[in-house]
């Protein structure tokens, strides 16, 4: 009887069978989480609904991906080994389905900065896929934690990290799982460290006007003093019934006593807009209160820390949005509307707005002569276009103005 120390193949051997149920475990674990309504057919394919229609993985696939595993199990734990095993099945899947968009970029073929660029790209697509680009290549995300800010310098180390992994030769496969790995815990440290105030809602019966982050539509004056009716009421003589994309403003005057801008409209008649202005939230620019009768008036209140270039667009804004909740589908009549508390403002709302401020930056873009000025109203005009797309909507295209895809444009702000 040999008693001496076992070789290497037989300790091999002998441990072949528990990595070949870590990586069943594995397989079995992953499609738990990623497709619970998957279905193992007797022949060892493997039929997965999804939203398009089901996808076919055949036995000899569903066999790789185990074999895979069961290589990999010798030097992973169980926890890589199930985020392998993730990756694997949604690599196959996208394959089958003909929608693997990342597979070309991360080939081992390919230099390793585009092999980065597309690991950090499938993580995003993954884990971040309604995040929004911010002017300096930072990106908000918004999710269960809140709504909070991953700054570009994070995103440059993690593209270079990866760059790194795909010179040491790590395969596709390994790369996916990398960047989802460092971009979850990218994401939960951002969520502590630089948290952002959720978006800015109108309460019913009120519509709210918020800042453009990274661009002079923002509260601050940087004389430190205060908004006044004087300059509340000049910056109206900015504006253009024209400005007003759908026809509905015929033109405004102001009351005999100069304290409230009478708007006439073509389905509303004349609305009364009464201005004020006093201490508001940081994120707000401005907020109306919504009058409760047909002779009654919108009550304004502008932040008294905006600056006065940008009370035009403020009262463009506000105009706009008052104008949108009285010819909402729902309203019964502004009484009525009062009486049951308004409703709150939407996202299709604030689309309407943002185009109408999107033609009068265009316009004053183009009736003003090179310069700082021009220069800063592009940069406006672009955070207005940001905003679009946010939204889902694209930017309108204006002659002398070539939309410029975000962050490609030099940050400018008060």
């Amino acid at each position: 009887m040999n008693t001496g120390p076992a070789s290497d193949t037989e300790l091999s051997q002998g441990a072949a069978p528990v990595y070949a149920t870590r990586a069943r475990e594995a397989v079995s674990a992953a499609l738990v989480e990623g497709h619970p309504n998957a279905v193992l057919m007797p022949d060892g394919s493997l039929i997965v609904p999804l939203p398009g229609g089901d996808a076919v993985l055949p036995a000899s696939t569903v066999e790789r991906v185990r074999h895979k595993l069961q290589e990999r199990a010798k030097n992973t734990d169980d926890v890589t080994l199930r985020a392998e095993a993730n990756v694997m099945l949604e690599v196959e899947l996208a394959t089958e389905s003909g929608q693997d968009e990342f597979a070309a970029f991360l080939a081992a073929t390919q230099p390793a900065g585009l092999r980065g660029h597309g690991a950090l790209r499938y993580a995003l697509s993954r884990l971040a896929p309604a995040a929004l680009e911010q002017s300096d290549g930072s990106l908000r995300m918004s999710d269960p934690r809140g709504d909070y800010l991953i700054t570009a310098d994070l995103l440059h180390r993690l593209r270079l990290a990866l760059e790194a992994s795909a010179r040491a030769g790590s395969d596709p496969t390994m790369m996916r799982v990398q960047a989802l790995a460092a971009l979850a815990e990218i994401m939960a440290f951002s969520a502590q460290a630089a948290p952002l105030p959720p978006p800015v809602t109108s309460r019913p019966g009120t519509v709210t006007t918020a800042p453009i982050v990274g661009t002079a539509f923002v509260t601050g004056r940087s004389d430190g003093s205060t908004l006044s009716d004087a300059e509340v009421r000049t910056a109206v003589d900015e504006l253009l019934a024209t400005d007003i994309l759908d026809g509905g403003v015929r033109g405004w005057s102001w009351s005999s006593d100069g304290t409230t801008l009478l708007v006439d409209t073509t389905a509303h008649g004349v609305q009364r807009f009464r201005p004020g202005h006093g201490p508001l939230s940081r994120h707000v620019m401005a907020r109306t209160k919504i009058a409760g009768g047909p002779n009654g008036e919108h009550l304004v209140t502008f932040n008294s820390a905006v600056a006065t270039d940008q009370v035009a667009r403020i009262w463009l804004r506000q105009i706009t949005d008052v104008l949108q909740e009285l010819s909402a589908p729902e309203k019964q009549g502004i009484i009525r509307t009062a009486l049951r508390g308004g409703r709150k403002q939407t996202a299709n709302e604030n689309v309407t707005s943002l185009l109408n401020e999107h033609a009068h930056l265009a316009r004053k873009w183009s009736e003003t002569p090179q310069s700082r000025e021009r220069q800063q109203i592009r940069v406006d005009l672009d955070g207005v276009a940001r905003e679009l797309r946010a939204l889902g909507h694209v930017p309108p295209r204006r002659r002398g103005l070539l939309s410029r895809p975000p962050g490609t444009f030099t940050r400018q702000t008060r």
